[in-house]
């Protein structure tokens, strides 16, 4: 219910006030322990109702099917941090829902520039908040944000009494990471490595420019990604080149198939690619269903095996003392 019918979920869950009503009437006493809390409630209420009627124009821009970049610029006396999040509302969507999402940009990088990204699940609030950005044809959305929320020292001032940082992340969750990675690079000397892990080769063209540009700036900083072309959907170059698993996997190295795909242009004019790694897919999902399942029956086994024992061992040679009391 909460994901297909969020307005019903939400209103419904507003009958609490119903309840308070008839805790009162029942003892008129306990008016005196829920004041504070409703009072503290119906501020919050309000200044949310009172911001509810401003909304703001950002600038979006489609990176691929179903990726879509939403930025804006700060005023000053603004600031946020690497790794900070957002609350993110879009009326024209829904006038209710507010969902999180990670700042993909960093304050040292990119100045007063703020960008995040969300990607389109079938039938959820992120497809129908793309589609009314494809609806608007100027690329613009009218939006509410909320934030900025995160670490009050901020992360990377954590990470940089460090020997060296290594981020994980996998497919769009890599955007946190983007942002802590270019904060890195900028304000510190120490090692920076990005692991990536992405499904297709289209999802791997988000970020493969910026991941590049990186690289050739940033001597410290080091970029690992692994495309496991688990999908099979298949992409097209500007030729009408239908390239599908098979057809990537006649390459031998990620950088020709990523070529052959999509260029990444330098910031001196010169065409180059970045020195990403295409590895073979993992398991199927029938094989990894099969070494699930065994391994449950092998831990299965040992904890019987393992009760078993210790009912075997022989405690008669310890004394006991019993007490009454």
């Amino acid at each position: 219910i909460r994901r297909q019918k969020f307005e019903r979920f939400f209103y419904a869950h507003h009958l609490f006030v119903v309840v308070l009503v008839f805790v009162t009437l029942h003892y008129t006493g306990a008016i005196i322990y829920l004041l504070p809390g409703i009072a503290i409630y119906g501020v919050d209420k309000l200044m949310a109702m009172y911001s509810y009627h401003k909304a703001a124009p950002v600038a979006t821009r489609m990176l691929s099917d179903d990726v879509i970049e939403i930025s804006f610029e700060t005023t000053s006396g603004v600031n946020y941090k690497a790794g900070d999040y957002v609350f993110l509302n879009v009326p024209t969507v829904s006038f209710l829902q507010w969902h999180p999402y990670s700042v993909t940009s960093a304050p040292s990088a990119h100045g007063s520039k703020v960008m995040f990204h969300l990607k389109g699940f079938s039938g959820g609030w992120t497809e129908q908040v793309i589609k009314e950005a494809l609806k608007q044809g100027d690329n613009t959305l009218k939006v509410r944000l909320d934030g900025f929320y995160g670490v009050n020292n901020g992360i990377c001032d954590q990470l940089r009494s460090k020997d060296g940082v290594i981020l994980v992340g996998g497919g769009i969750g890599v955007t946190p990471m983007m942002s802590l990675a270019l904060e890195l690079c900028v304000t510190s000397s120490i090692p920076v490595t990005i692991m990536w892990v992405v499904r297709t080769i289209d999802e791997f063209g988000i970020f493969s420019t910026e991941l590049a540009d990186a690289r050739r700036s940033y001597k410290h900083f080091k970029p690992k990604a692994w495309c496991t072309l688990s999908s099979h959907k298949p992409i097209h170059n500007n030729d009408g080149v239908a390239f599908d698993r098979a057809k990537l996997l006649e390459f031998d190295s990620f950088e020709l198939a990523l070529q052959s795909v999509k260029e990444s242009q330098s910031s001196n004019g010169t065409t180059s690619t970045p020195a990403f790694i295409l590895d073979e897919p993992s398991l199927s999902r029938a094989s990894n269903a099969a070494v699930m399942t065994l391994s449950t029956i092998f831990a299965l086994v040992a904890y019987a095996l393992a009760a078993k024992i210790s009912k075997r061992d022989s405690h008669t040679g310890t004394s006991q003392d019993f007490i009454s009391l």
